[in-house]
């Protein structure tokens, strides 16, 4: 600019808002400008000049809220036209909170010319009508009773939201809420369940037209189908776990060999669900391979993994086949199969353990030439059984519980079970052996004694006279009379095995009385007592509790060196205690 623009005054500035359309189909973003700019010698020259323009909430404000700046703009004959707006945008939310608006103007770097209020054209009387419903921030700005719907609102897909709705008729392809509150009486188009199952089936569901779904609950009835009729508190699957009975299995180190371990799967039934779990230990298992042969497979197999693990690795402890997948092969196979039979893990080792690198030297056998351990793995089958449940919460029978017999080994799986035959009673299964819990016909007992006297004399007791018995299922008793270190005297024979409780109680004369139990031939027990006279009569008693197999026996001998000792005083018991 020349020193021309420095002289030039505004002798006003016209403001005009043109419609940007004939209809007012949308508001403008620009406002048109109008002014006229002279000297004191009249119109400034024509040109082009650069102005910069500014929007003031007040005429003495501060502060623009918008300003243009930098813009070229003709001049011709002192007048100049230009819409604001036009580089830089004039967003009207910043006109809308502003009761009145002043324009500032600068030519080139002059001082700011005196501000021009701004005034309202046709454009801005009818927006003036719109503020009543711009940022309905305010309160009361728009009542209800002003609204007059003649026609649907269109949310365009929007939500509505509310504390309240009332409406005549809901018409809704869906509707979701937390409750409903009423009694339902005038619900419509609800199925209720109708019918029955036949005769030896069950409800398993409810159709979509209100029909049950029925089921006859046999072996390969789905899991869920007890469980859905009794409410959770009945199944008839079952989880059985076999471990491999030999632990920590060396891993021979790079010799061409596999480390063998073997589970002999029983027969459980057919599987539902079959998985492994493996735990193995090596120094590093990039070089292992490990795989698994199932019954009738000895050749091909499963690869587990090959390798099993990145260099240094040296545990590896996985589910199959989930979460770790096999390399080769599929488990799944086994749904609807019964497992039962030899399975085998294998583990190859193709690398040279080095004992001195970190963690190894533990793990190393130098001179084994081993590698780490196959430590544990386990083969677990869930099946559905046709024939037992398992009640899951507590059972309540009110007409009362039957126990039958059951052939069953007693293990450490069966702990727990009861069982009940006519010759033994009650019995229940502490992971070891059946034990009475009741005998048929109450204590399992036997009580004998001896009708003839011994002299002074080792001598085997004898049994001719029985007090009471309720133990003839477990044994039996020889009645030979009293001998000399006969072991066929008094001869009690074991017919069950288990454990047996033999006491006795005997009366004797002399200075010194002894006694000794006899396990088939081997004494087992010995005591004995001292008095200084034969006069004294001596009161003795002993017990033992030995575990007998069956043909076991068992014999007592008595010594007295004066005088007796007195058989018809004395007796001997004899308890089943369990297996």
């Amino acid at each position: 600019m020349n020193q021309l623009s420095k002289m030039l005054r505004a002798t006003g500035v016209l403001l005009a808002l043109l419609l940007a359309a004939p209809a007012f189909a949308a508001a403008p973003k620009t406002m048109l400008l109008e002014g006229y700019v002279h000297t004191a010698a009249g119109p400034a020259p024509d040109g082009k000049y650069t102005l910069t323009f500014s929007l003031y909430g007040a005429q003495n404000a501060a502060t623009s809220f918008w300003q243009e700046a930098g813009v070229a703009v003709d001049v011709a004959g002192g007048h100049f036209s230009y819409a604001l707006g036009t580089s830089k945008p004039l967003d009207p939310a910043l006109l809308a909170n502003a009761t009145e608006v002043w324009v500032g103007l600068k030519v080139d770097n002059d001082p700011e010319l005196p501000r021009s209020m701004m005034h309202a054209v046709g454009f801005a009387l009818r927006a003036a009508v719109a503020d009543l419903a711009i940022g309905l921030g305010c309160t009361g700005c728009v009542k209800a009773s002003s609204m007059n719907w003649d026609a649907d609102i269109d949310l365009a897909g929007q939500s509505l939201k509310a504390t309240q709705v009332t409406a005549k008729t809901v018409n809704s392809a869906t509707v979701i809420a937390q409750e409903f509150v009423g009694d339902g009486s005038k619900l419509t188009g609800i199925k209720l369940p109708n019918g029955s199952c036949p005769s030896g089936q069950a409800v398993t569901g409810i159709n979509a037209d209100g029909t049950l779904a029925c089921k006859k609950l046999t072996a390969d009835t789905p899991t869920g189908s007890l469980e859905a009729v009794s409410g959770g508190t009945i199944t008839n699957e079952f989880s059985n776990v076999e471990s491999a009975p030999t632990k920590n299995v060396s891993i021979p180190d790079n010799t061409g060999l596999d480390a063998l371990s073997t589970i002999t799967f029983p027969d459980v039934g057919v599987a539902k669900t079959l998985s492994i779990t493996i735990d193995i230990e090596s120094s590093d298992l990039s070089q292992v391979a490990i795989t698994i042969l199932p019954p009738d497979d000895k050749k091909v197999g499963y690869t587990v993994c090959d390798p099993c693990g990145k260099a240094g690795e040296k545990i590896l402890k996985a589910t199959l086949p989930v979460p770790m997948a096999l390399k080769t092969g599929s488990l799944e196979q086994w749904v609807g199969q019964n497992p039962k039979g030899l399975w085998n893990l294998k583990v190859k080792d193709t690398g040279y353990c080095i004992p001195q690198l970190p963690g190894n030297s533990t793990i190393c056998d130098v001179n084994k030439a081993t590698d780490g351990w196959i430590h544990d793995w386990s083969i677990n089958v869930v099946t559905v059984s046709a024939s037992d449940i398992a009640v899951k919460g507590q059972l309540v029978a009110w007409g009362g519980i039957r126990v039958g017999a059951t052939g069953a080994p007693c293990t450490d799986k069966n702990v727990g079970a009861l069982r009940y035959t006519t010759e033994l009673g009650l019995q229940l299964c502490d992971g070891k052996a059946w034990a009475p819990v009741a005998a048929k016909n109450g204590i399992i007992h036997y009580s004998g004694t001896c009708t003839s006297t011994a002299s002074s004399s080792t001598y085997s007791f004898c049994l001719n006279k029985e007090l009471s018995n309720t133990a003839q299922d477990y044994l039996t008793v020889t009645t030979t009379g009293y001998g000399a270190n006969d072991f066929n005297t008094g001869r009690v024979l074991i017919k069950k095995p288990g454990y047996y409780r033999f006491s006795f109680n005997r009366r004797g004369r002399g200075s010194s009385c002894q006694w000794w139990m006899y396990k088939s031939g081997t004494q087992f027990a010995y005591g004995y007592q001292t008095k200084y006279s034969s006069s004294y009569y001596i009161n003795d008693s002993g017990s033992r509790i030995m575990p007998m197999k069956a043909n076991d026996y068992f014999n007592l001998k008595f010594y007295c060196n004066s005088t007796a000792w007195y058989a018809n005083d004395t007796t001997l018991d004899v308890e089943y205690l369990g297996e």
